[in-house]
C-alpha cells in the first residue's frame, strides 16, 4: 500500500500557479484550448516552451552586436537592376515580347 504514493513521484514534476488572471483572458485561454482539443494546462505548456524558444531581446540584441553592420544601399535601384536582369533572362530564353497595341484590342 505505501508503494502507490512513492511510485507518483518516481518523475518530479514542477507546478506553477497563476493568480490574478483576468476573467476575459482566463475565458480567451480556456476557449482557444478547447477549439485545439487540450486541456488549460497542456495549452498553456505549449505558450510556455514556444515562448522559450524564442531569444530574449537583450540575447538577440547582444547576438546582432556580432555581426557586422549592413552598408547602405539604393533599394530602388536594385530592385531595377534585379527587374532587368529578370527581363533578359526572359528574352534569353523565350525571345522578346513585342508590346501589344492597344487599339488592335480594341
Amino acid at each position: 500500500m505505501l508503494l502507490a504514493p512513492i511510485l507518483s513521484y518516481a518523475w518530479p514534476m514542477g507546478a506553477i500557479q497563476i493568480k490574478n488572471v483576468p476573467e476575459g483572458l482566463h475565458d480567451a485561454i480556456r476557449s482557444r484550448a478547447a477549439e485545439e482539443g487540450r486541456t488549460v494546462s497542456d495549452y498553456v505548456l505549449d505558450l510556455i516552451r514556444h515562448d522559450l524558444e524564442v531569444p530574449t531581446m537583450r540575447a538577440w540584441l547582444a547576438r546582432l552586436r556580432t555581426h557586422e553592420p549592413v552598408e547602405p544601399f539604393d533599394s530602388v535601384a536594385l530592385i531595377h537592376e534585379l527587374r532587368e536582369e529578370r527581363e533578359q533572362e526572359l528574352d534569353r530564353r523565350v525571345g522578346p515580347i513585342a508590346p501589344q497595341d492597344d487599339d488592335a484590342t480594341e
